[in-house]
């Protein structure tokens, strides 16, 4: 599993709460790492930033410890617009969990402040024009939103159903727009389910398991 984050949530942040839950005792492999942009990255994310996570899928399906053919993605807040996007353009991804994706970007100038700064640091925009036009460069709904016709694998979407940061909408618009993707919306929950951090991970890495057959193959050794 490749787990992503967002603009400013760190990567010991994502992972913490997974040894504790255990997950690192299961027959699934995580690997994490930091969106382009943020961090350690010095060049700023763009559209093409999907060549650098093919390169990470890259290693990964060359790992003797990696089965190639069962890598699957888990994104959250931005990361989770990636877990999202990749699907169209590596099928070595059979399964994506897309926790809080912005997708739309209809309001840019909308969300709160801590956001655009954030935002505009890790696209590398000096001005609030520059980041309006580098998130209209991100929008699904590009080319008259062909890349959700792209996405032919299981898809589940998660979020609160009262996101404050980024629309539920956009949530609910990708489960209706891919074909056959699922939708968990946590009640009374914000951004990225955070309240139900541990039950939210818990559900991902169990649908993860099911689609991707980890358990059946391991049953079988």
């Amino acid at each position: 599993m490749l787990l992503t984050n967002g603009l400013e949530g760190t990567s010991p942040e994502l992972i913490a709460p997974m040894v504790d839950l255990e997950i690192d005792q299961r027959n699934l492999a995580i690997f994490v790492m930091e969106m382009p942009g943020t961090y350690e990255y010095k060049t700023p994310m763009s559209l093409d930033s999907h060549k650098i996570y093919s390169g990470v899928i890259d290693y990964l399906a060359a790992h003797d410890n990696i089965d190639g053919d069962n890598i699957a993605m888990l994104g959250m807040s931005f990361g989770a617009h990636w877990s999202a996007r990749m699907p169209a353009f590596d099928d070595r991804i059979k399964a994506s969990v897309v926790n809080g994706a912005p997708l739309l970007f209809n309001k840019p100038g909308a969300r709160p402040e801590i956001i655009i700064k954030a935002m505009k640091k890790v696209l590398g925009a000096h001005s609030v024009v520059d980041l309006i036009k580098s998130l209209k460069s991100l929008t699904f709904n590009n080319n008259n939103g062909e890349i959700f016709n792209k996405i032919n694998i299981p898809v589940m979407v998660i979020n609160g159903d009262n996101d404050t940061l980024i629309p539920t909408s956009d949530s609910v618009y990708l489960s209706e727009k891919v074909k056959g993707a699922e939708l968990k919306l946590y009640e009374n929950d914000d951004h990225c389910a955070i309240a139900h951090y541990d039950e939210m991970i818990l559900f991902s890495v169990d649908w993860i398991e099911t689609k991707i057959s980890i358990s059946q193959k391991a049953s079988n050794k």
